[in-house]
């Protein structure tokens, strides 16, 4: 679900290969809608080769089917 909220940060990313590390947590305090919790994100890029990825912790069903 893609919720628009004018109120988060956004920045532009210029176009090219990227590495990221994505860090969430909170996610069984999100609504069974999937609109409402104290889910947090904090994503990291950095200009880098295409790699395959690597997750170092898998959540089987990290947001509500709804």
């Amino acid at each position: 679900m893609l919720n628009y909220t004018p109120s988060i940060p956004r920045t532009t990313v210029p176009p090219g290969d990227y590495t990221a590390r994505v860090y969430a947590k909170g996610f069984r305090t999100i609504s069974d809608d999937g609109r409402f919790g104290h889910d947090l994100y904090h994503l990291i890029l950095w200009p880098g080769d295409i790699h395959q990825p690597h997750v170092l912790k898998r959540y089987p069903n990290p947001l509500p089917c709804g």
